[in-house]
This record gives C-alpha cells, structure tokens and sequence, in this order.
C-alpha cells in the first residue's frame, strides 16, 4: 500500500481509537454524572441511570478493549511488510468494522433519532476502512 494511503487509514484508525477510548470514559467513569447520563445520554431519573449503569460500564470497557485493541493493530502496522504488518492491517480492519456496525445499530435501533452519535461513532471507522482497503 502507497504511503499516503496508509497515513490515512493510521490516522483515521487513530481517531476511531481515541473516540472509543472517550466512549469508555463516558459509560464506564463518568456515567452517573448528572452532566453525562441526562446531558449527553438524556436519561432522566436517577432511578433510570441506577438501572443503566452496569450495562453502560460494560458497554464502556468493550469500547475500551477495541481502541486497546486498534491501538495494538496501528503499532503493528508500523512495520510496513511482513507478517506482523498484515495481522495489523486485517485487526484494524475488523475493529473499524465492528465500529461501524455498531453505528449502524445505533442508527437503525432508534430509528435514526440518534443518528449524531451513530455518525460520531462510525464515520472515522468507515473513513479508515475505505483508506486501508480501497486506497482513498
């Protein structure tokens, strides 16, 4: 792969990385936050954010696992040949891929009512699975 197009797809890895490192603070630190659960989730009662939380903590290490497990793959690709560059090349590819069904639930579960955060959270993993496979 050109250079070029790899920087792309390293840095739109990066940002897809760096989001979920952000979702994990959010759901698993930050969650019963007032600011955080009716602010940015828009969850109302304190008995709601009760009930939700240890669902939101696991959703927030699972995203935290994935960037853990992007930021493994862009180390890999560093190499630039050889096997080690190829495992890095498919495990960012699948992790971006996981990313953007993930938004894709999002999306179509609230029936497009939560389209922003699906957008946040799958727009730089599709930007790195196109530069990483398609070269743009």
């Amino acid at each position: 792969m050109v250079a070029v197009e790899m920087t792309w797809a390293f840095i739109a890895g990066s940002v897809s990385a760096f989001m979920h490192c952000l979702f994990f603070l959010l759901e698993s630190v930050f969650f019963t936050n007032p600011k955080v659960s009716r602010g940015i989730f828009g969850i109302r009662s304190q008995e709601a954010v009760d009930a939700a939380a240890i669902w939101a903590l696991n959703q927030g290490f699972y995203n935290l696992f994935l960037a853990i497990s992007s930021g493994f793959a862009l180390y890999l690709l560093q190499n630039e040949t050889g096997v080690h560059y190829e495992i890095g090349r498919a495990l960012l590819g699948v992790n971006n891929l996981i990313m953007v069904a993930a938004g894709a639930v999002l999306f179509f579960s609230s029936q497009g009512k939560l389209w922003i955060g699906a957008a946040i959270q799958g727009s730089p993993a599709l930007a790195a699975l196109i530069s990483l496979y398609y070269g743009i």
